[in-house]
């Protein structure tokens, strides 16, 4: 199962997996929205960069759209917030 909890300027991502061979992956850091676009920032696996993307809510699916992000490890960041449309969840 995976979530990205977007709060107060805070934003949580879990990947809790339950397959063999994969690894759980989690992270913690800021984001900014300035009109379609979203920047995460201070990520603990990407602390020296920042992460901007094109944001788009449609139906209760929010999809990503990497714009620059140059986090290390081969675009984890990137290749994780783009590998699904999201459930928009309001709690």
């Amino acid at each position: 199962m995976s979530t990205l909890s977007l709060q107060a300027g805070v934003f949580r991502i879990t990947n809790e997996v339950r397959e063999a061979g994969a690894i759980d992956w989690r992270s913690v850091g800021h984001y900014t929205v300035s009109g379609d676009e979203i920047v995460f920032f201070n990520d603990p696996n990407c602390p020296q960069t920042r992460g901007t993307y094109r944001w788009l809510v449609s139906g209760s699916q929010l999809t990503l759209e990497v714009v620059d992000d140059d986090c290390a490890f081969g675009g984890l960041r990137w290749r994780y917030l783009m590998a699904v449309s999201w459930s928009v969840v309001s709690t």
